[in-house]
């Protein structure tokens, strides 16, 4: 063959419940290339790994509706040096929500939320994740803002730890350990060994891994990923691509099935940008999408599963605030926790005059009525609320 070599590619799909390896091919062609990519293959994951940020904020005091500033940042390094990172269409957006800066996989609001969160607790946080093979020590190591934020790891990960850790947000906050076996048969095809799934390991809340999920649909709804989109089925996953298109990512997964793509060249310094194209991220989603809407044909649509302890609630967009529907008009709906919603006062009153015991109900007021609100019932309540004008 004298025409130009052609990039490699890696799949593999687990349970997210159980961690079971359902499918997975290492190469293009097993005979003239036998490593298995899958397992083998340690490569940059780009932007892939930005969620492993996202989920630590969420764990911490963000939310979904956070509000902060795209803009050109410059980050002292140890070494006495600065960086300013980029983003891939090399402009800013100003204020944005955690949502969009995620659906849009802005780089600037990775590298801030590394930033203030801190270098350890994030890489403590992405190997409890499942994200084994970070490097630590040495002149090069990734415990710095250009391997964490942007996913240019040292060493990098393989497409099955990768994958394995998505089972984090899959399997509702729970990190489950893949297993290729389920049992051995002897020649006479008794039972010698039975292998049953490891338990999950608790990670992240099932809060956190929910809302993570909603963030990730939006991206392929709405962002980067939209390449991977199912027909009338639910889908969440990230897209990643690494500098100069060395590697090309999708990890996604539906309610049932979890799948990475992968496609780059064994030579890791060789880029993807081709004659008849660039291949990248959205390439590696549209792989995804092919395969998954065949591999799911079968399967009943259903929505991603809900977990106690989620609240929708209306959002301020100028200060990401939850506030009642009618005090701004352009108020959005965005998913919390419920014990981390950024109440506005208005709100506050809101949920308290709401808490009040319904019309016809002999429990007693949580307040004496006043001459402002003579009558408790709810109707006049709620009407005589909507007409006070709040600073919130």
């Amino acid at each position: 063959y004298s025409g130009e070599v052609q990039p490699e590619a890696a799949l593999i799909t687990l349970d997210p419940t159980t961690g079971g390896i359902l499918a997975m091919t290492g190469g293009r062609d097993y005979t003239t290339s036998p490593l298995n990519r899958s397992v083998k293959a340690y490569r940059q994951p780009g932007s892939a790994l930005k969620h492993f940020i996202y989920a630590t904020a969420l764990e911490k005091n963000y939310t979904a509706a956070s509000i902060l500033e795209d803009r050109p940042l410059t980050i002292p390094l140890e070494n006495g040096k600065v960086w300013s990172p980029e983003n891939n269409n090399h402009e800013f957006k100003g204020k944005i929500t955690l949502r969009q800066a995620l659906r849009e996989s802005v780089n600037t609001i990775a590298v801030q939320l590394v930033e203030a969160i801190g270098i350890p607790i994030i890489a403590q946080q992405m190997e409890r994740m499942g994200i084994k093979s970070l490097v630590k020590e040495g002149q090069v190591n990734d415990l710095t803002y250009a391997p964490l934020a942007l996913g240019g790891l040292t060493k990098g990960v393989t497409p099955l730890e990768l994958t394995a850790a998505y089972t984090s947000f899959a399997n509702h906050g729970n990190y489950v350990k893949p297993s290729a076996l389920i049992k051995i048969l002897d020649h006479q095809g008794k039972v010698k060994k039975e292998f049953r799934p490891e338990k999950g390991k608790p990670v992240i809340s099932p809060q956190t891994a929910y809302i993570m999920t909603k963030l990730m649909q939006d991206v392929v709804e709405n962002g980067t990923g939209w390449r991977a989109q199912l027909p009338k089925r639910p889908a969440a996953g990230k897209t990643g691509t690494t500098t100069d298109y060395t590697n090309a990512w999708f990890v996604g997964y539906t309610p049932e099935l979890l799948t990475t793509v992968w496609i780059g060249n064994d030579r890791q310094e060789k880029s993807m940008r081709y004659k008849e194209g660039i291949i990248g991220g959205g390439t590696a989603a549209a792989l995804w999408g092919n395969y998954m809407e065949r591999i799911t044909s079968h399967l009943p649509i259903q929505d991603f599963p809900e977990p106690a302890g989620i609240v929708w609630a209306n959002v301020d967009p100028e200060t990401g605030h939850a506030i009642p529907a009618w005090v701004n008009k352009n108020s959005y709906k965005e998913v919390f926790a419920e014990n981390k919603i950024p109440e506005s006062a208005s709100y506050k009153i809101w949920r308290w005059f709401s808490s009040w015991p319904k019309k016809g109900k002999k429990e007693k007021s949580p307040a004496p009525e006043s001459e402002d609100f003579p009558d408790n019932t709810e109707n006049n309540r709620i009407e005589q609320f909507e007409t006070l004008n709040f600073n919130y």
